[in-house]
């Protein structure tokens, strides 16, 4: 797989292989990363120190089942509120950078 534009090659996606492929798409000169609903993404890019922000879309309803989204993290990260947006049904978008010490 190649970065578009770029001619760079990058390794695969597999599981082990996620971090050296973000770390490789972070260094493209154009564009962003974003992941919808994958848990276990967000977890291995928290724990690699690859999310540079987080946004959070919160609905007002309280469930007792699904993922969790901040589970199977190592260490502590501390954030910082850098944005809020609230929409007419009540749900807000919150978003979060880790503070970088």
């Amino acid at each position: 797989m190649t970065v578009k534009g770029s001619g760079e090659q990058m390794p695969a996606c597999s599981a082990g292989g996620v971090p050296l492929c973000v770390r490789t798409l972070k260094k493209a000169p154009k564009g962003g990363i974003v992941t919808f609903g994958s848990s276990v993404l967000v977890q291995t890019l928290t724990n690699a120190g690859l999310v540079d922000e987080y946004r959070i879309l919160v609905h007002p309803v309280i469930v007792s089942e699904g993922r969790h989204l901040f589970q199977n993290l190592t260490g502590r990260t501390d954030l910082q509120l850098v944005g809020s947006e609230t929409f007419a049904g009540g749900a807000m978008l919150v978003t979060y950078a880790p503070k970088r010490l």
